[in-house]
C-alpha cells in the first residue's frame, strides 16, 4: 500500500480480535483502497456485507480512512458496489452482540438449541447429533415447525413420546393431523428398535376418497397399487 500498488491480492488485515486475508484491495481514483470480495453466488447476500464491513473497519484501523465503497464480485463476473456507511451501523451492532456472546461463553453451559429447519453449515452434523440425542420431534417424517410447537405446548417433546402418546387431541391441531403424526412416529419408533439392516416398518394406506391422487397412486396405472405408503 505504501508503494501505491493498484491491486493487492490476499492483503492481510488485522484488528483484534479479528484477522483475515482480503480477496482484493483495489486502489480508487482518490488514492484510497476499496475492499473487493469474490463469491461464487450470482446474487449478493447479507453475510457478504457483514464480512466486507469487517474488512473495511480493519482497513480503517490500518490507514485511518474507511473505504466509502466495498464491492462484491459475483460468480457471473458482475461487480456490485455498496456504500459502506449504509451497512456499517448494523455491522457494529452485530459485532457487539457476537463479542458479548463470546465473552459469556462457557464450555459448561448447555449448548444452544439448534433450529431444526436451519442450515447449520459446518455445524450441521453436530446439530443433527444433538437433535437425535434429544429425540427431537423434527425427526417425525412430514412434520412442520408449527405442528412441533403445538405438540410441545401440549407436553409432547420427543418422537418416542409422540409414538406412545395417549392424548386424544392436541389444542389448535386438527385431530386427523394429530392421528397421522402419532402413527408416523409409532412406525418410526418401531423401525429403529429393529436390528440394524432390517427392513423398516411400514403400512400401506388407502387414499382418502376426497384426495385419491397421492403417494403411490400417482404412479402410472400399470404400476400403481393405488395406495399410499408410510414408512
Amino acid at each position: 500500500m505504501r508503494e501505491r500498488r493498484e491491486i493487492i491480492f490476499q492483503g492481510a488485515l488485522e484488528s483484534e480480535p479479528f484477522a483475515d486475508f482480503t480477496d482484493f484491495l483495489v486502489r480508487s481514483d482518490d488514492g484510497s483502497y476499496e475492499v473487493w470480495d469474490t463469491k461464487l453466488a450470482r446474487k449478493s447476500k447479507p453475510y457478504h456485507l457483514v464480512q466486507l464491513c469487517c474488512y473495511a473497519e480493519m482497513l480503517e484501523n490500518l490507514t485511518g480512512q474507511r473505504p466509502e465503497i466495498v464491492q462484491v464480485v459475483l460468480g457471473n463476473d458482475e461487480k456490485v458496489p455498496f456504500r459502506t456507511a449504509e451497512f456499517f451501523g448494523y455491522y457494529l451492532q452485530l459485532k457487539e452482540a457476537f463479542l458479548t456472546l463470546m465473552e459469556r461463553f462457557s464450555a459448561d453451559d448447555e449448548p444452544p438449541f439448534p433450529d431444526p429447519r436451519a442450515d447449520h453449515r459446518l455445524w450441521s452434523s453436530a446439530a443433527e447429533d444433538w437433535l437425535k440425542k434429544k429425540d427431537h420431534l423434527v425427526q417425525v417424517a412430514g412434520i412442520t415447525t408449527g405442528q412441533i410447537a403445538k405438540l410441545e405446548e401440549a407436553g409432547v417433546n420427543t418422537l418416542a413420546a409422540l409414538a406412545s402418546c395417549d392424548l386424544t387431541s392436541i389444542p389448535k391441531m386438527k385431530n386427523e393431523i394429530f392421528q397421522r403424526l402419532r402413527e408416523q412416529a409409532r412406525i418410526q419408533e418401531e423401525s429403529r428398535k429393529q436390528p440394524e439392516g432390517s427392513t423398516p416398518k411400514f403400512e400401506i394406506l388407502t387414499p382418502a376418497p376426497e384426495d385419491p391422487h397421492r403417494g403411490l397412486a400417482l404412479l402410472p396405472p400399470a404400476l400403481s397399487q393405488r395406495h399410499l405408503l408410510r414408512h
